[in-house]
């Protein structure tokens, strides 16, 4: 029996070692915002996800640049290699310059969907960022996008 258990503690512990499948990336994230993405993995499942967003371009009420940052946490989804979800809570800080000129602040959530190429340095990712406006009060449901990066 302490040999099953040993195993099963040892399957369990390699999975979750390899929960991702690169050490860092850079990419573009395209939705309610357009989005330079960095991410670097800070262990075997938890990752810093960094991000430079400018919103409103497609819309008539100016311009808005924001820097975000995101501490993640990685599991990977056993039915499908490369597929793994993440979650973790974050904040969005920037200037909307319009008129008026605003400064924003937000604290955010994470919750999306990754899939790795095996064989290619290219990530897939799918998220929804949902917040608290800190500077008018509000909750915002929009937020996050559809990703594509470049890992090494």
């Amino acid at each position: 029996m302490k040999k099953i258990i040993a195993i099963i503690a040892a399957l369990v512990v390699s999975v979750s070692a390899f929960a991702q499948n690169y050490q860092s990336a850079v990419g573009l994230k395209i939705g309610y915002d357009v989005a330079l993405t960095y991410k670097t993995h800070v262990g075997s499942s938890n990752a810093l996800d960094l991000g430079v967003n400018l919103s409103g371009l497609f819309g008539p009420n100016g311009l808005g640049v924001l820097v975000n940052g995101f501490y993640t946490w990685e599991k990977p989804l056993g039915a499908v290699s490369g597929l793994s979800w993440y979650a973790g809570p974050g904040a969005f800080v920037g200037l909307h310059i319009g008129d008026p000129l605003a400064f924003n602040a937000s604290i955010n959530a994470i919750l999306g969907l990754e899939y790795k190429f095996a064989g290619a340095p290219v990530a897939l990712s799918i998220d929804w960022t949902p917040g608290l406006n800190l500077t008018g009060i509000a909750f915002s449901w929009h937020g996050g996008g559809l990703g594509v990066k470049y890992t090494f």
